[in-house]
């Protein structure tokens, strides 16, 4: 009788030995002979996918990148909406419009917050400019008001699973802080301004609301208008796909801001959407996720 496999391999062992099992509940075995029927690789692995045969496999999480990825194209497309603060691309250094509020600044290419820094005039860019290299720069509003827990600014890290043109958003998300209380001053201070995963704030939207919350902000009409009309194209080694996304929201009060969408997002604490990933995978019913297209 043909029994269903998989193979996992992540760059964080606690999530690939979590998914193993969920799969194995599943009635499914682990295999190294390809194909199989389920892959999931990240981090190196999924750099190193041509070492593997996918193209006959049923399901994997490799797929061709899709536009919103990309800062300037997700600010470009949605550009007047409420979740998208006012911005400018930089691609010509020597014509940088005028602002009259604090802004980011940030490197089109940048990751894990590297090249980013916040300006209050036009010479503060340039000069920025002139000693940090990108080809492209996002030149936007800064959120001067932000929602804080426990007096610590942040951002939600909200998982999104979408297989083809279906997508799926986690009803929870873990909160991403900065190391300081905020305040309104010391601006360079990356320790007040600067949100990153920290497993010593081991909160979770919404059961952990934030300060003076007493209800939750519906975040889910923003993510049906920003996957509205997409799906998945399978990479060129690979037949069909799925792929789980990390949308970075903030709130600026209580409006939702979202500040980018990663599609190669860590593992760490992820371990939690696990069960409805597979579930979706089987096209079974789930509670964990909201179905928004």
């Amino acid at each position: 009788m043909y029994k269903m496999t998989f193979y996992v391999r992540t760059d964080e062992p606690s999530f690939t030995k979590e998914l193993e099992a969920e799969l194995k509940k599943y009635g499914m075995k682990e295999s190294h002979k390809f194909p199989v029927d389920i892959v999931f690789l990240s981090g190196d692995h999924a750099y190193n996918r041509n070492l593997f045969n996918l193209k006959e496999s049923k399901m994997t999480n490799i797929s061709y990148k899709i536009g919103i990825t990309n800062k300037v194209e997700l600010h470009r497309r949605f550009k007047g909406n409420d979740f998208i603060k006012d911005f400018d691309i930089i691609v010509d250094k020597t014509k940088i419009p005028e602002f009259r509020t604090m802004r980011i600044l940030k490197p089109v290419d940048g990751y894990q917050g590297t090249g980013i820094t916040l300006v209050k005039t036009v010479e503060d860019v340039e000069s920025w400019l002139e000693h940090n290299s990108s080809k492209e720069w996002l030149l936007q509003d800064y959120i001067l008001n932000p929602a804080l827990k426990d007096g610590h600014k942040f951002h939600l890290r909200i998982p999104i699973i979408m297989v083809g043109s279906k997508v799926y958003v986690s009803l929870r998300a873990p909160y991403y802080v900065a190391k300081e209380p905020y305040k309104k001053d010391d601006w360079l201070n990356a320790n007040i301004h600067d949100t990153h995963y920290n497993p010593k704030f081991n909160y979770f939207y919404p059961e952990d609301l934030p300060d003076t919350w007493k209800r939750t902000k519906d975040i889910y009409s923003m993510f049906k208008t920003v996957f509205s009309g997409l799906s998945l194209k399978p990479d060129w080694n690979s037949k069909h796909s799925f792929k789980v996304f990390g949308a970075d929201v903030m709130f600026d009060k209580r409006t939702p801001i979202l500040l980018e969408v990663n599609d190669n997002i860590g593992l760490k604490k992820m371990e939690f959407i696990i069960p409805s990933l597979v579930a979706i995978l089987f096209g079974e019913e789930q509670s964990d996720f909201t179905r928004v297209l």
